[in-house]
């Protein structure tokens, strides 16, 4: 069952474990949730927003255009670790067929996907190019 955040929405990265907790992490430090698709407040266990959202919808868009997620490691620890400190590789460098418009709403010009919500994309619905 996917998580939802207060506005609604619903995040990939997170499935309620039995204890019912929204958090990135459930009892006993167990994850709760899809690693590369957690936010950096989830992989911190702090509260889940549209943010979260946000930054869970850039890193769908990210794999679509790139075949990758962002942030990959070896073990739980190197994703988590990568989620909350290394800037994502621009989705350009993966393929360079990526069109330009795409580039700044995937990254958001180092936006979204990003470790802070405060600077991530307001909605979902900015992410995508005006025409």
């Amino acid at each position: 069952m996917g998580g939802r955040s207060p506005g609604g929405g619903i995040h990939p990265g997170v499935t309620r474990g039995v204890n019912q907790q929204p958090q990135g992490f459930g009892a006993g430090w167990q994850v709760v949730g899809t690693p590369g698709y957690m936010s950096p407040e989830q992989v911190r266990g702090d509260a889940i927003t549209v943010a979260s959202d946000v930054y869970s919808l850039g890193v769908v868009f990210y794999e679509m255009l790139t075949g990758s997620t962002p942030f990959n490691g070896d073990n739980l620890t190197a994703i988590m670790y990568k989620i909350l400190n290394d800037p994502p590789e621009m989705p350009s460098a993966l393929n360079a067929r990526v069109p330009r418009e795409l580039r700044h709403g995937v990254t958001g010009g180092g936006r979204s996907p990003v470790q802070s919500a405060d600077m991530r994309m307001p909605t979902a619905a900015s992410i995508l190019p005006r025409r």
